[in-house]
């Protein structure tokens, strides 16, 4: 199957905000599409390691941390163009692959996570500008390191171009082939 031609986007109308808890039925529609649709590209088959839906619970429940009394466990941003989420980005607590795998090395870091964008919107440009903005909201933050972890190979290769090597590859996590890769980056000082 041939990839949609995308039309070019206007980054100037992509908006960039935190969400509000009367977001959430829009965000569990979002996070259904981009995971059913990760899934897809990534040949996953629903198996008892996860499911969509699983994945898609676990998703919505770093949204719903966002809104717990202070201090939050979890900062999201949303993207959106026209009102339409069609990307999010956070960070928070690291999750537990990360935890585990670094074992006594784990340094407490927060996690760089839920980066997603809707599929017909990707390759625009959107993923960069949410990540951008995370960046400078850690930076504000007085954060100066974070973890950043992978199971699916598209990302993979894109964190590897971003980021460069992993910092460690947990070999046949997920099945045989089916590495998991986690990043140790730097919050850059400007943007």
């Amino acid at each position: 199957m041939k990839d949609p031609v995308l039309k070019p986007l206007n980054t100037e109308n992509i908006k960039i905000d935190h969400p509000q808890p009367a977001d959430l039925p829009e965000v569990h529609s979002f996070f259904h599409e981009v995971i059913t649709d990760t899934f897809k590209q990534e040949g996953i088959l629903e198996s008892a390691v996860i499911s969509i839906e699983d994945e898609v619970a676990d998703l919505v429940a770093v949204f719903q941390k966002c809104f717990v009394p202070e201090p939050p466990k979890e900062h999201l941003l949303l993207a959106r163009i026209e009102d339409q989420i069609v990307g999010t980005v956070g960070y928070g607590v690291a999750n537990k692959i990360i935890q585990k795998a670094l074992g006594a090395e784990f340094k407490g870091y927060p996690e760089l996570k839920t980066v997603y964008v809707k599929p017909a919107f990707q390759r625009q440009g959107i993923g960069n500008r949410l990540c951008e903005a995370i960046l400078t909201e850690m930076a504000a933050a007085g954060i100066v390191h974070y973890y950043l972890d992978s199971g699916y190979k598209r990302a993979q290769v894109y964190w590897q171009q971003k980021l460069g090597a992993p910092n460690m590859v947990l070999k046949d996590y997920w099945a045989k082939d089916g590495h998991h890769l986690i990043w140790e980056g730097c919050v850059p000082a400007s943007l």
